[in-house]
């Protein structure tokens, strides 16, 4: 081979590494499902299903948990979701519908950062498969205040100051004569007075008050979230 035609061969070589390892980065679903790295769910004989939360049963205000949902087959072998589960099979393959929790593509649960959203309310995850309509999960995700968290309350902004007032105008210059021997002997008219200055402008008024700001609720040593106790100074 000569060396020219062995150029053209490493410069395809290279080319098709770059490639491969661009579609193995990017994740591509059907690159990994070709590989036996991933599993659609209407391939296998599934009869199971139960879904759980690794980190812990409950979940606290702005905190994520991710969701894992097993599955068992007919041969008794499991099947498990890909992510936190590290197993092959797909979320999009998955329909999960949450109530007070929020649930993003790759099956990660997160409560929202306002406490009070959550105050009083159980999460909860129902899990079903379109593939096997047989197939349903459901899970209750209690709400946890016993961490450190921030929950701003500002008031609203107070009304902007009035605008001063304008300056007066200046005085307007004496009248020249016309001389008594002809328009030569005219006297120039005199220098118009100096303008006066201009009054200071008015102070702005007082911005109007803040908004009360919504009640605090105090976090007791159980964990549990005080309502209404009291309000900010």
């Amino acid at each position: 081979m000569n060396e020219k035609v062995s150029w053209v061969w490493r410069r395809a070589g290279v080319a098709a590494l770059g490639l491969s390892a661009a579609l193995w980065l990017t994740g591509c679903t059907a690159i990994k499902v070709k590989l036996g790295m991933r599993t659609h769910l209407d391939k296998l004989p599934v009869t199971t299903i139960e879904a759980n939360l690794p980190m812990g049963p409950a979940i606290a205000p702005g905190a994520t948990s991710p969701l894992v949902v097993t599955f068992t087959d007919s041969n008794g072998k499991t099947w498990v979701t890909e992510g936190k589960g590290k197993g092959k099979i797909l979320w999009s393959d998955l329909t999960v519908t949450p109530s007070v929790v929020t649930v993003n593509k790759k099956g990660v649960l997160r409560l929202a950062n306002d406490p009070r959203k959550s105050d009083g309310k159980t999460g909860h995850v129902e899990v079903t498969v379109p593939s096997h309509p047989e197939l349903k999960a459901e899970l209750d995700i209690p709400v946890r205040y016993d961490i450190a968290f921030v929950a701003s309350f500002n008031g609203a902004n107070g009304s902007g100051g009035m605008d001063g007032t304008n300056g007066t105008d200046g005085t307007s210059g004496s009248s020249g004569s016309t001389g008594s021997c002809g328009p030569d002997n005219s006297t120039a008219g005199g220098d118009g007075g100096n303008g006066s200055d201009g009054s200071d402008g008015g102070n702005g008024g007082d911005g109007g008050n803040g908004g009360d700001a919504p009640a605090v609720k105090v976090l007791s040593h159980s964990g549990r979230l005080l309502t209404h106790c009291c309000r900010p100074l």
